[in-house]
């Protein structure tokens, strides 16, 4: 019997899961599913680089009020919900 699961294994090809996808559900509140994931850039590179990560939402910090309206109009040209918010200088 173990011969013919481990030859039977072989054949097979295996597949990603999450752990929520292997107990057959997904996150909850309590999980964490309701937490926003909030970064701090300062230019355009750390705001490509948080984005790129899963970032829904971020803070730019240290630009003036143009160059803040310009990360915030790239950052929703790459994620539509995102959130942007600026701290003043």
């Amino acid at each position: 019997m173990e011969e013919a699961l481990s030859l039977a294994a072989l054949e097979m090809t295996p597949q990603a899961m999450t752990a929520y996808e292997a107990a057959g559900s997904g996150p909850t509140e309590a999980d964490g599913a309701g937490i926003v994931v909030q970064v701090e850039v300062t230019n355009e590179q750390e705001l490509r680089e948080a984005l790129g990560a899963g970032a829904e939402a971020v803070v730019v910090s240290g630009a003036n009020t143009e160059q803040a309206r310009q990360l915030r109009e790239i950052a929703r040209a790459l994620r539509a919900g995102v959130i942007v918010q600026a701290e003043p200088r």
